[in-house]
């Protein structure tokens, strides 16, 4: 038998994104409800440096 050849560039990553996604998924949608509903509520919310201050 021969040993199956993967295409992917970085073997294994696509199941460790969807298992990160999975396990995170609660928080990562509960950040961008607040996220969004922030950006509504409030006209400085949406600015470069609040949001990178954010994703730090």
């Amino acid at each position: 038998m021969e040993a199956k050849k993967s295409d992917s560039i970085l073997p294994g990553f696509g199941r460790n994104v969807v298992s990160t996604v999975k396990y995170n998924g609660g928080i990562i949608i509960g950040l961008l409800i607040i996220c969004l509903l922030l950006s509504v509520m409030t006209d400085s919310f949406c600015t470069v440096r609040n949001l990178s201050n954010i994703m730090r």
